[in-house]
C-alpha cells in the first residue's frame, strides 16, 4: 500500500551492523511492506527498506489507497500484536 508523507518522519535504517535514524522528507511516497518482528512497520522508500512506528504512519502520512485497504493492513498488525502478547503471557504463566 502506498502512502505519501505530509510531515518529515524519522525512520530506522539498518546500516553498518546497527540501526541508524534517517529522515523521510515531506512529500515522499512510501510503500508499506508489512510488520517487523519488533513491532515496527516495514516500509520501502526509494528501494530501501526502513522501519517506522505505526503512530507515525497514522499521524504523518496520507494513504494512496482506500480506507478499507488501509484498515485491513493495520488490523493485521493489531492482530499480530495480540497474538504475540497472548503467546508471551501463556509462556509466563507456565
Amino acid at each position: 500500500m502506498r502512502y505519501q508523507t505530509h510531515l518529515p518522519t524519522i525512520a530506522l535504517e539498518y546500516r553498518d551492523n546497527h540501526h541508524a535514524a534517517v529522515t523521510i522528507p515531506a512529500g515522499k511516497m512510501i510503500n508499506l511492506v508489512g510488520q517487523a518482528e519488533d513491532g515496527f512497520l516495514v516500509v520501502e522508500v526509494d528501494g530501501e527498506q526502513l522501519r517506522i512506528l505505526e503512530s507515525d504512519l497514522m499521524d504523518r502520512m496520507t494513504a494512496g489507497a482506500t480506507r478499507a485497504a488501509e484498515r485491513s493492513v493495520l488490523d493485521r498488525v493489531a492482530i499480530n500484536r495480540k497474538i504475540s502478547r497472548a503467546k508471551r503471557n501463556r509462556t509466563c504463566l507456565r
